[in-house]
């Protein structure tokens, strides 16, 4: 039998900030865990480490974004912390970088090239990669509607388009197949209207919040008159990487394995933190 007394002790206990922090049964509560000071200062440093090492690369005719598009990390693959950057011309992004950190105590350099001419990239410890074709071959997306008239309505079409893309992902050291899931807040928006293009965004297919795949979405001139919907995939992650539209695989690219890869539009690259890259 519940007292009133005891009834006024389970109420103080409850609302104890010990009891908001252990939660109902002794576990702690999701929303009231919270960074030591520790932990913050080791994660903005980590921020800190990671913009200074995609500072370090460059390339020609295009301005790395001053800020990550994408914060993550990737439990399975022991990655302790990473981001992903953007280098853009007129707006439109050219390529897209990851700097990711792992537990081992490594980091790694993942570059991708988005870019419809060819892009060369440099590092100030003297490496240097070209790809050997444009980045993103561009197709019309079938069935789609008119492009909208305003910004808003673009947006809702291209949230919409996306959902229409699937894919998955095959490591054999992860000993299967994994379905990825779409991220569908883009990463990037942009438009760049003297060249034709109204309007695009990147959205990503991501392993957890891990982006390997990169769908690109945009509103394009056709002719130089009417607007229609076009689409692109790059990789950002070394497996095998297959994307399908309404079901129906329209991309695929294989593993980018073992580390450095090099390939026409990708190259990934690893070396100690704090150290000279390979």
């Amino acid at each position: 039998m519940i007292t009133r007394s005891s009834r006024r002790t389970f109420l103080h206990l409850v609302s104890s900030p010990l009891a908001i922090a252990l939660g109902a049964w002794g576990q702690p509560a999701l929303s009231a865990i919270t960074q030591t000071a520790d932990d913050a200062d080791s994660a903005q440093d980590r921020l800190h480490e990671m913009a200074d090492l995609a500072r370090r690369i460059t390339i020609a005719g295009a301005e790395l974004q001053p800020d990550p598009i994408v914060r993550y990390d990737d439990q399975l693959r022991r990655i302790e912390d990473a981001t992903l950057w953007a280098f853009v011309n007129k707006g439109r992004p050219t390529a897209s970088l990851k700097v990711e950190i792992y537990r081992q105590g490594h980091a790694l350099y993942g570059l991708v090239s988005l870019s419809d001419a060819i892009i060369k990239a440099e590092c100030s410890d003297g490496w240097d990669w070209s790809a050997t074709k444009p980045g993103v071959e561009l197709k019309p997306v079938p069935d789609a509607p008119v492009p909208g008239a305003t910004p808003v309505e673009r947006l809702v079409q291209m949230r919409a388009l996306s959902r229409r893309f699937s894919g998955y992902e095959v490591e054999k050291s992860e000993k299967g197949r994994f379905q990825m899931r779409l991220m569908t807040k883009p990463v990037s928006r942009y438009a760049d209207p003297p060249s034709g293009l109204e309007d695009g965004a990147l959205f990503s297919l991501a392993n957890g919040t891990n982006p390997d795949v990169l769908l690109v979405i945009e509103a394009r001139r056709t002719n130089g008159r009417n607007l229609a919907w076009q689409y692109g995939v790059a990789r950002m992650g070394g497996a095998t990487l297959v994307v399908n539209l309404d079901n129906t695989q329209v991309w695929r690219e294989e593993q980018a394995l073992p580390i450095p890869a090099v390939r026409p539009t990708y190259m990934n690259r690893k070396f100690p933190r704090h150290g000279r890259a390979e």
